[in-house]
C-alpha cells in the first residue's frame, strides 16, 4: 500500500488574551477577550479574516459535496411562491418569491370592508410575478450587509 505524505495542515489562528476586568453589581469578572467587541478595529477584522482562510483551507476538499448539496436543495425548492395571506388593520400582508430573485418581495393589498363578512376576509387572488415587479404595494427586502460568506459560489439563488 502506497501512502501519500500528509501534507502539513494550516493552523488556526488564536485570539491573543488582553485581561479586562468587568464589574458588575458588584461582581468583577476578568474577560480576555473583551477587545473583540470592538468591530471597527483593524486587528479583530484581519482575526475574522485569518479565521475565515483558516476554514476554507481546512474545508477545501468538501467544495464538490457543498456544492452537490446546494444543487439538490435548490432543485427540490420552489421558487416562485406566495405565503399565506394575513389581515391586520384594513390590509392584506403576505410574502412572495419569485424565481432568480435572491429576497423575497413583501406585499401588502388593501382589504375590502363591503359588509360581506366572507368576501371581506377571502384574501386577494395571486397575480404573475411581473405584475408585483410594478406595483407600489410591493417592495423588495434589502439585504444587511454580513461579515460571514454567503452561500457556495453557485450563483444568486
Amino acid at each position: 500500500m502506497t501512502t501519500t505524505p500528509a501534507q502539513p495542515s494550516p493552523q488556526a489562528p488564536v485570539a491573543k488574551k488582553v485581561p479586562a476586568v468587568r464589574t458588575r453589581h458588584g461582581d468583577a469578572f476578568e474577560d480576555n477577550y473583551e477587545w473583540l467587541r470592538n468591530k471597527e478595529s483593524t486587528e479583530v477584522v484581519e482575526l475574522l479574516q485569518a479565521e475565515n482562510d483558516y476554514q476554507e483551507a481546512v474545508t477545501a476538499h468538501q467544495e464538490p459535496l457543498r456544492r452537490a448539496i446546494f444543487a439538490e436543495i435548490k432543485g427540490r425548492t420552489q421558487e416562485t411562491d406566495l405565503s399565506v395571506p394575513n389581515r391586520k388593520d384594513g390590509w392584506w400582508y403576505y410574502t412572495r418569491s419569485v424565481e432568480g430573485q435572491e429576497y423575497g418581495i413583501q406585499c401588502r393589498v388593501r382589504a375590502q370592508d363591503t359588509g360581506d363578512r366572507v368576501a371581506d376576509w377571502t384574501p386577494p387572488p395571486s397575480r404573475s410575478a411581473s405584475t408585483f415587479r410594478a406595483r407600489k404595494s410591493c417592495w423588495t427586502a434589502t439585504p444587511k450587509p454580513r461579515a460571514s460568506r454567503s452561500s457556495p459560489s453557485a450563483g444568486p439563488q
